[in-house]
C-alpha cells in the first residue's frame, strides 16, 4: 500500500501548532482567517465575470458583503494591535528594520481597506451596479496581492520567530490583552449593527 508522504495528518498539524508561542498561535490563527476570506474575495472577483455578473449569490448578497465588511474591520484591529503593541517590542529587541518594514506595509494596506469598507457599504446601501461592481473588484484585486504577500512576511519573520523576539510572559501578556480587546471591540461591533 502506497501512502503520500506529503500530507500531514491532523496530530501532526496539532503539533506544529503547539510549537507557536501564546501569542504567535492567536496571530497564526487570525492570518489564517484572514487569507480565508481573502481568497474567497479573490474568487469572487476572479475570471472574465462581465461587468453584469456580481460574485456574490443574489440570496446572500446582503449577508456576503456584512461578513466582509467585517473581516475589513478586523484587519484594521489586527494592525491596531500589531503597531501599538507588538512592533515596538521587536524595535526594542534590535528588529528596527524589521518593524519598519511591517509598518509599511500596513501604511500600503490600510488605505486600501478603508476604500473597499466604503465601496462595501455603498454596495450594502444602494445596492451593486456595474461601476460599484467594477471599482470592487479593482480595489479587491490590490488589497488580495498586498495583503498575501503581508501574511506570508509575518508568519515567517514574526509569528514562527516570537519565541525568540519576546520572553514567555511578555508573549503571554500580549496575548491576553489581544484577546481581552478583541472581545471588547466586538461587542461594540455588535451593539452597532443593533442600532
Amino acid at each position: 500500500m502506497h501512502t503520500n508522504k506529503t500530507h500531514r495528518s491532523w496530530d501532526e498539524e496539532q503539533v506544529q501548532m503547539s510549537s507557536f508561542t501564546e501569542l504567535g498561535e492567536l496571530l497564526h490563527r487570525e492570518h489564517f482567517q484572514m487569507i480565508n476570506w481573502v481568497c474567497d474575495l479573490q474568487i469572487k472577483i476572479a475570471g472574465d465575470v462581465s461587468e453584469y455578473e456580481y460574485g456574490f449569490d443574489e440570496e446572500d448578497e446582503d449577508g456576503a458583503l456584512r461578513s466582509l465588511k467585517s473581516s475589513l474591520d478586523d484587519v484594521m484591529f489586527h494592525h491596531a494591535f500589531e503597531e501599538d503593541m507588538l512592533f515596538p517590542l521587536l524595535n526594542d529587541h534590535g528588529e528596527r528594520d524589521l518593524a519598519r518594514l511591517l509598518v509599511d506595509d500596513h501604511a500600503l494596506i490600510e488605505p486600501i481597506t478603508c476604500r473597499l469598507q466604503a465601496i462595501t457599504e455603498e454596495m450594502l446601501n444602494r445596492g451593486i451596479d456595474r461601476h460599484l461592481w467594477a471599482a470592487f473588484r479593482k480595489v479587491s484585486r490590490y488589497l488580495v496581492a498586498e495583503m498575501l504577500s503581508h501574511l506570508v512576511r509575518e508568519e515567517m519573520v514574526v509569528v514562527q520567530r516570537l519565541d525568540v523576539l519576546l520572553d514567555s510572559d511578555t508573549d503571554r501578556l500580549l496575548a491576553r490583552q489581544h484577546v481581552a480587546e478583541r472581545a471588547a471591540s466586538c461587542g461594540i461591533r455588535q451593539a452597532r449593527a443593533m442600532h
